[in-house]
Order: structure tokens, then sequence, then C-alpha cells
């Protein structure tokens, strides 16, 4: 994730900066800090912009990132350089002290005392060596001080050496020592001057580590520093020349800048070097184009700088940096202001730009306020809405804060009631969204209409009493199966079946553990005392919770039984009626059989065949009827649907065609005979799909439902065809059950089936099966 990029310290005005973009569409620049893979930080600038799609919605960001390390160091080695002439102007001055022959201390002036940490007039009395030396320098220091005293004045009248401070801190001062004499030239004591030289020495080591650290910036600056000598040719190219140019700087050195510089843009750098020469360019950029190694050529932004009268340098120095992608970027800006032009007029909510007038505003503002573009442009903003707000405050109050606030950098989203061409007050919800166009400082008023919302709001409040006041129990809980709600009835249906007030006894024992990706109802019957429920589940995932309807369905039970009884004697009707029509059949065509061996008239045999061909028809009916009939006599079950595909290649026998089933795990809520719906549509593949090598069946998750496919690599079915093959007479399969009942059969739990193959291609049946009406596939889940 981005977010494992940001420094901690960063990420919050970073996720600000985006959040601004996002809302305003204008991209960001800024500084900030990442983290590196090795765990290092790393100083960057970035700018940032969004991709959207037509309708607007964001796609993805993307950012320019430039590593500014070398920069910051640099603005940090200039500010320690500064911080440290600042010391030496704070600290100017000398210590004045005396010392008698046997080191103590006999004067101090108030620098010296400062220097030392310690109050006016303490050291007096104090021995030098004891209180003002660290012990390691006492000995060497006492040598000097001897020779000085008499032994040898000239040993050291110059010496820098530590010294002690009260708190026990080190400095280092720079003494000038001279003896004291008496009237007689004896010498009784010693009078040196002390200069704090800590700051120097420190800024000595220091100036060497800072040459040390330019060097480094110099040779690992990502931009390509060169200097050109007073002769016009290169006589220094940083590292950071073979990144750039793929040349290495012993390609480059010795030779003219303006060979590797485009033709065309040659005389444009020749002006702004002569400019730098004459010291009249003072610094201003110069973007041309240079060659590159591979012979393409790069955009480029170079500074030059006249350093021809400082030691070590005595040419001018030119920092070079490529620019491609800045230019990349600027281009993205134009499109962008193109894409922005666009989202506004687009935009279905009314925008507006405004300062202390409405300075623009698109198509969507001219419908909202009844009045055309040109009206609405160098309107005040105050002929917008009326004098006061609900609770009678001041609207030109409140707009004034929220303005002001907007003005500051902060998006501001607040209620407003607003005018219409007619002065028709309605309620908006504004967004005031501050932003840079055309280098001015603007505020974008984004108006939602919300007249149509609380009409809405209206709707939902009346919607949200339905199930307080359902006749069934309706329960919400969490995802951990904690109650948060239930309706009365929940609990009238608990007291009745004397069970405790508590809802969770609605919760079925079987229902797995809810991931928060459900999509399809759950549906599970529960026992409520000596009632049985059906419940549907449904898992919201807007506030994390699960709602399970329930209705009783002992009443539904005893109809249902009532209904399957009365459908048996039906059947055991039409079976024996359909069996005596059948003995009739066999008698009247073997009459037929015995007419026409009787006869050798033409016409009267023709008759008798055609009587034939009608009572064979009547026959094939009754057959029809007889699997037709078994149409729900069964209760509808869960089935898999490997297992049914096993069982009917099984039928059709090995060699047939090669299935290749990749419904592993699916189950279905179908009519028994679903069976026989497999069986058919493999059976017409064999049958009348032509020279059929495979089957491939599949499945995946559509909207409201599961798409289940049985497709075959054959010859396919003609388009005139295509639902022709669905009628009750044409082309049944085995025993006479063809794609019409198998229509009706997957009609009983609402499934469809639809072919849409290819001619040519092979056949393909679509069976859409409605959600809650399967289970188990691995996709589904």
């Amino acid at each position: 994730k981005w977010a494992d990029v940001m420094h901690p310290d960063s990420r919050e005005p970073e996720v600000a900066m985006l959040a601004e973009l996002s809302r305003t569409g204008m991209p960001v620049r800024y500084e900030t800090n990442y983290i590196r893979k090795d765990g290092s930080t790393v100083p960057v600038e970035t700018f940032v912009h969004r991709v959207t799609d037509d309708d607007g919605n964001i796609r993805y960001f993307y950012g320019f990132i430039t590593d500014i390390t070398g920069r910051k160091h640099m603005e940090e080695l200039l500010q320690f350089e500064r911080d440290r002439a600042q010391q030496y102007l704070d600290t100017a001055g000398l210590m004045l002290a005396a010392l008698d022959r046997e080191g103590t201390i006999t004067l101090m002036n108030r620098r010296g005392s400062k220097i030392l940490g310690w109050p006016d007039g303490e050291l007096i009395g104090k021995n030098w060596m004891v209180t003002c030396l660290p012990e390691r320098i006492r000995d060497d220091v006492k040598r000097v001080l001897d020779g000085i005293l008499g032994k040898d004045p000239e040993i050291a009248e110059y010496r820098e050496n530590a010294v002690l401070t009260k708190d026990g801190k080190e400095r280092i001062l720079a003494f000038h020592n001279t003896p004291i004499k008496d009237a007689n030239g004896t010498v009784t004591g010693i009078l040196f001057s002390g200069e704090d030289i800590t700051l120097r020495c420190q800024a000595e080591k220091d100036l060497q580590e800072s040459g040390e650290r330019f060097r480094n910036l110099i040779q690992n600056a990502s931009d390509m520093i060169r200097i050109i000598g007073r002769d016009g040719l290169i006589a220094y190219s940083s590292p950071s020349t073979f990144r750039i140019t793929g040349l290495r700087p012993s390609e480059v050195m010795g030779k003219n800048p303006l060979d590797f510089v485009h033709p065309d843009d040659r005389k444009a750098v020749t002006s702004a070097l002569a400019e730098v020469i004459d010291r009249t360019n003072p610094g201003e950029p110069t973007e041309y184009r240079i060659r590159h190694a591979d012979g393409t050529y790069i955009e480029v932004e170079a500074v030059a700088t006249n350093l021809f009268d400082v030691a070590g340098i005595n040419g001018i120095v030119t920092t070079t940096r490529p620019i491609t992608e800045r230019k990349r970027a600027e281009q993205a800006i134009l499109e962008s202001e193109g894409r922005y032009r666009a989202i506004f007029e687009q935009s279905p909510d009314a925008m507006v730009v405004v300062s202390d007038h409405v300075i623009d505003c698109n198509p969507a503002a001219e419908r909202l306020f009844g009045l055309s573009r040109d009206e609405l442009i160098n309107s005040p903003v105050d002929s917008l809405y009326p004098l006061e707000q609900p609770g009678s405050r001041p609207s030109a109050e409140i707009i004034a804060e929220y303005l002001q606030a907007a003005r500051n950098g902060q998006t501001q989203v607040f209620p407003f009631v607003l005018y219409s061409d007619q002065h028709r007050e309605f309620p908006a919800e504004l967004s005031l969204i501050p932003a840079r166009i055309r280098g001015e400082d603007r505020i974008i008023a984004i108006i939602h209409d919300l007249s149509e919302q609380d009409k809405t709001k209206e709707q939902i409040r009346h919607l949200a009493r339905f199930p307080e006041h359902s006749p069934h129990p309706v329960i919400e809980m969490t995802e951990g199966r904690d109650i948060t709600w239930a309706n009365p009835a929940s609990f009238a249906v608990l007291q009745k079946a004397g069970m405790p007030a508590d809802p969770a006894a609605f919760i079925p024992a079987d229902l797995p553990p809810f991931s928060g990706t459900e999509t399809m109802p759950v549906i599970r019957e529960v026992q409520i005392g000596q009632v049985r429920y059906r419940e549907t589940l449904v898992y919201d995932p807007d506030d994390r919770r699960v709602r399970i309807f329930a209705y009783e369905m002992t009443d539904l039970d005893m109809l249902t039984g009532a209904l399957a009884q009365a459908n048996r004697k039906l059947s055991r009707l039409a079976s024996i009626t359909r069996h005596d029509i059948k003995n009739k059949l066999t008698g009247v065509m073997g009459y037929l059989e015995l007419a026409k061996g009787s006869t050798k008239d033409p016409d009267m045999i023709e008759y008798l065949t055609r009587a034939e061909v009608s009572a064979t028809a009547v026959r094939q009916q009754i057959e029809f009827t007889k699997e037709y009939d078994k149409l729900g006599m069964n209760p509808p079950a869960w089935q898999e649907i490997s297992p049914l595909l096993a069982a009917v290649q099984a039928q059709l026998g090995d060699g047939a065609f090669a299935v290749r089933d990749e419904s592993a795990g699916l189950a279905i809520f179908a009519d028994p005979l679903l069976e026989k719906v497999l069986y058919c549509l493999l059976e017409n593949a064999r049958a009348h799909g032509g020279n059929v090598s495979a089957v491939h069946i599949h499945g995946d998750v559509v909207p409201d439902g599961y798409l289940l496919v049985v497709e075959d690599d054959g010859t396919g079915i003609p388009e005139e065809r295509k639902e022709k093959i669905f009628n009750k007479n044409v082309d049944k399969g085995s025993g006479g059950f063809g794609l019409f009942l198998s229509r009706e059969v997957l009609s009983i739990t609402g499934i469809t089936i639809e072919e849409r193959g290819r001619e040519g291609e092979g056949a393909r049946f679509e069976i859409f099966i409605p959600a809650g009406k399967f289970r188990g596939d691995t996709k589904a889940q």
C-alpha cells in the first residue's frame, strides 16, 4: 500500500492532500518524507494528480516524485553556516586574567567569568590549575607556566588548550601569556588573555567535514553539474552525466558543451551563456535539448552561475536536470483542465464559481436557478438566497463565515436555503471548495438540491415502520450473532410458545459464520416450540448487520400436504384413465390393421392408413401425459449437479463424448426430475449435435442469481429453431422426455433455460438459477 512508504509524521498531511485532490480534481505539489526499503527516510517533492473515467469516477492517482535529498542537505549546510557565523558574533570578546606564582587567580574579568560559567568575582582566590583545567593537561600547562615564571619566558607566549567550565564542560581557548614583574624586575605572576576558540576549532573540523560533504553532494547529485572553463570547454562533469546522457564524464570533458545541444537550440543556449558571462543573467533557467548516447534528444533545464572569480573553480558552473517528466506533467495539467471543464459542464449538481459575485456556472446551475448563464454571471452572491435562514439567522452572516473558512483552505459542507428564479425557496446542501483557477484563488460552490431527498427521507421513515408493525418475526443481529433488535411479533411468538423472551431462538443452529462478502440471501428453517418457521437471512454490508425475516410454515405444510394428497389421487385417476385409453387404442389399431388386410380398394387403404397414423399420434400424446404427470409429484430438493451428471454419463455409456464438469460442489433447489433434464441435454447433444466430441458444464455468479452453462462443440442450432426446440412436439429425447418437459421441470422452482449458441460453433444452453435456489459453489461463496 502507498501508505506503507509514507513517513508516520507525514502520513496525515499527505492523506489530506490526496483527499483535497479527490474533491477538487486540482493537482497538488508538496514536500514530504518517504521510507526506503532499508528503513531510512528520504525527503521528496511530490506532484500528484488523479485520473477519472468518463463518468467522473476516480480510476487511479499518479504522481511524479523527485528526490530532494541533495537540496535539503544544501539548505541545511547553508543554515549551519549562517548559525555558526551568528555564534561568532555572539561570542566575540577576550578573557583577561592574572595568576600569582602559586597559580592562584588574582584577576578575572567579566568576559572570562562568563566563558568559564562562573558568577563574576567567584574565581578570585581559586587555583587556576585545579579549578579551570582538565586533569589530563595540568602537568603540561604547569611546565609552560613554570617556564614563563623564570626558567624560559619565551617558552610559550601563545598557546591553545582546553579549560573546564563550572559545570564540568570543556572549552578551547587561545592564550597569549606574559610575565608580571615588580619594580625590581622580579616575576611575580602571569598575565594572560584568552580567546574562546571552541567554536572556531569546531568550525574548522566542520569545515573539513563540510568540504567532504560538498564533494559527496557533487559526486552523488541527481542533477548533472558541469564546469565550463575560460576556454569554453567542459573542465568537469559530475558522475550523474552518465545517468542522464548515457555518456561517461571522461567522454565529455575537454569538449565544447554546444556539441551536445540540439542544433535548433544552440543559438538560445549561446545567448544564455553570454548573459551569464556578462553577469546579466541572475540565474534564470534555460530549457533546451541535449543529445543522449543513443542518438535521441532529451529535454533538460539548466541554470548557470559565473564563478570565474572563485579560486578552484574559475569557470561557469551549470546545473542541468532532465524535465521530460515535468513536461509530461504540464501536458497532463492541460489535459486535466480540459477534464475539469468537462466535469464542470456535465455535473448533475449545480456548480458555481464565486468570489463576491458569480464568475462561472454550469448548465445544471442554470436549470436549478431557472436563469441563463448570462443572467447568473456577474450577479451578486446575495441574490441567490433569502435574507434569513431557518432559525431567523441572517443568510449573509452565515455565508460570510463559510466563505472565509473556505478561503483559508478548508472545504465547507453545510445546509443552506436558496432562491430559484421565482424566489421559490428550496433546501440545498452547499459545498464550498477552495481552488486556484487560472492563477487566481476562487471558491467552487457545489449545490445539491435536497427537495427530492427530503421526500425520499420521508418515504424511508414510513418504510422503517413496516418491520415494527409486521405480523411476522423480524430480527436483526450482528455478524457475531448478538441480537440488536427484534419486532413485537418476535416476542409474541416466543411468549405463545412458552419460551424465554430471547430472539436468539430464531438463529438457525446450522448457520455458517458471515464473512462480510455475502451477496445472496440464506434460506433456513427453525423450530419454535411446536411451530416451524421458514427464514430468509439477508446480510447488510453497510451497517454489518444480518436481518432475519421469518414466517410460519405450519399452515403451509398442512396445505401442501392436502395438495399433495389431491395430486396423488388425480395422478392415480389419470393413470387408470390413461391405461384404459391405451387398451382401447390397442383394439382400434388392431381392427384398423385387420381392415387394411380385408380390402384391396386403394382409396380405402389410404383412409385406413391415415386413421392408423392418427391413432398412433393419440398414443404418443397419452405417453406424453404420462411423463408430464410426474411433474411436481414430489417436492423440490437440493441436488448436487456433479453426481447427477455422473449418473447420466453412466446411462449414456462410454465413448459417446468427453464431459468436462466444472460444477463441483454446486447444488440447486429443483424438482427431482432434474436428472432427466441433464440426460435430455446430453442425449440431444449425441443425437442431434453432429460430430460432438466434448460437452462442457460450467457456471458463475451473475446479478440476481447463478448462470449454469451446458455447451458442446457440435454443429449448433439455427437461429430460427432456437425457440421451436422447446415446443411440445419437437425433437423429444429418450422416452419422449424432450426440451419442452425440461423447461417445465426447471420452471417449478423458478429456473429458466435458453439456447444461446451459434450455428457452426455448437449448442449452448444457459440455465439461470435465481438467488436462494443455489449454494455451495466455490465461486458463488
